[in-house]
């Protein structure tokens, strides 16, 4: 296949970065061929002033402007959330289906990926799918969907496949967030860009949900406080029980720890002692 075949123009969407101080350094640090990139910052409807594009209504000028460019691969709307109108609920399952469906005819007029960026919602538990912003359609409709997240306990970041009906639905990419100082005639800008590290097969819902490390027992914690407690020698039985009692230790877990060290009891008189490597019967 011809190099042709993959490259194009690109219409973006993003309303919330500056397209001169944002969205130019960061395809410049990237080597990206400004001249194939087009940024959608509004719609003029009947002749009125530029308005803000809106997802329910403005989809045909879109497609007019993807047909006028001729050769775009790929439309980016960063967040769609932004661009959804008033009418219509992110939340809600019909109004966000009743949006993508056009969106879906586009790509397929075009054959342009649209790439939609949602954010994650502030939920802590659950798969992946469940951890999108909005309504599950916005996972639900697209053929395929990726999470882009940085692993807290390496800080490596990764894009991982959360479902695709297109391809291979475990490989995904690992990446790393690079800088670059570019000069432009109002100043200096710095600039970030990605360096692509490899394949990988990490689970999308594993990195959300990393499984948290397994502490010491409560019968583990009884064992270290009796190794402690009678590392000078043999102590009083309640001696023993009183501070671990004060310690938060459970009779049961002191009782399990102590069968556990082998230590014996020893009755001395009306009391008993307790001993490391005790060799007496109780």
């Amino acid at each position: 296949m011809s190099k042709s075949m993959f490259t194009g123009s690109v219409i973006i969407l993003a309303n919330e970065d500056d397209a001169a101080r944002t969205i130019r350094p960061r395809l410049d640090a990237a080597g990206a061929d400004t001249s194939k990139v087009h940024i959608v910052e509004g719609v003029v409807r009947d002749g009125q002033r530029p308005d803000l594009f809106q997802l329910d209504t403005d989809v045909a000028y879109l497609r007019a402007r993807a047909q006028e460019i001729g050769d775009v691969r790929l439309i980016i709307i960063d967040p769609p959330s932004a661009y959804l109108g008033a009418k219509v609920d992110a939340h809600k399952e019909s109004d966000v289906r009743r949006v993508l469906a056009p969106l879906s005819q586009l790509a397929q007029e075009t054959g342009a990926l649209v790439l939609l960026v949602v954010h994650l919602n502030k939920r802590s538990d659950g798969g992946a799918q469940q951890r999108f912003g909005g309504s599950t359609a916005w996972i639900a409709a697209p053929r395929a969907a990726f999470l882009v997240a940085e692993e807290e306990s390496t800080r490596r970041r990764y894009m991982l496949p959360v479902k695709n009906n297109l391809g291979n639905d475990r490989l995904g990419f690992e990446y790393r967030v690079v800088e670059a100082l570019l000069d432009y005639p109002a100043g200096a800008i710095k600039a970030p860009h990605i360096e692509w590290l490899g394949t990988s097969e990490r689970s999308a819902t594993e990195l959300l949900n990393p499984p948290k490390p397994k502490g010491p027992s409560a019968v583990d914690e009884a064992k270290d406080f009796l190794r402690k407690q009678l590392a000078d020698g043999a102590q009083p039985a309640v001696v023993i029980q009183a501070a671990a009692e004060g310690a938060g230790i459970s009779s049961a877990s002191l009782n399990r720890a102590k069968a556990q060290l082998g230590i014996k009891p020893v009755k001395s008189g009306s009391s008993w002692t307790w001993k490391l490597g005790s060799i007496f019967n109780d």
